[in-house]
């Protein structure tokens, strides 16, 4: 017996790189990460919470580098629309996570997952550096790697 899993929909999943940022009123605002932006995702075949993962690294550029993504949506008064209200995003980590965004966008497909990219140097999780320092850091480990 075969079974074929179909993804969220034959569409694309927005995804917005940035951070959440809390404020002392309990206030959400997502900052928008002006170096990665935004990307469009297809959302077909996935149907699993690692897949997006797979897929927003992939869309990013990001395969082959140690990196940690937090992965959210967003469910104020209006859907994905306003940001800005008290209600705090909701995390996707696990696949029931990511059942409970599927089901949401099943609703209100234009629901975005905001992605947030960390790394960690010298045993500390940083925000990930803007992606020109990445490339440069990966071409001076690639070139003392080369020279003997």
């Amino acid at each position: 017996m075969f079974y074929f899993f179909v993804g969220v929909h034959d569409s694309y999943i927005v995804v917005i790189s940035g951070r959440w940022i809390m404020y002392d009123t309990g206030d959400w605002d997502f900052k928008l990460d002006s170096d990665r932006m935004g990307r469009a995702v297809y959302a077909k075949l996935i149907t699993f919470v690692e897949d997006l993962k797979r897929d927003i690294i992939e869309s990013y550029g990001l395969v082959g580098m140690s990196v940690a993504i937090e992965m959210s949506y967003w469910l104020g008064e209006h859907g994905s629309c306003v940001v800005g209200e008290r209600e705090a995003p909701v995390q996707i980590s696990k696949d029931k996570d990511f059942d409970l965004f599927t089901s949401a966008r099943k609703v209100d497909k234009y629901i975005n997952v905001f992605v947030t990219f960390k790394e960690e140097i010298d045993g500390k999780i940083n925000f990930l550096r803007p992606m020109g320092n990445l490339l440069k850091s990966k071409e001076v480990a690639s070139s003392n790697e080369m020279q003997v």
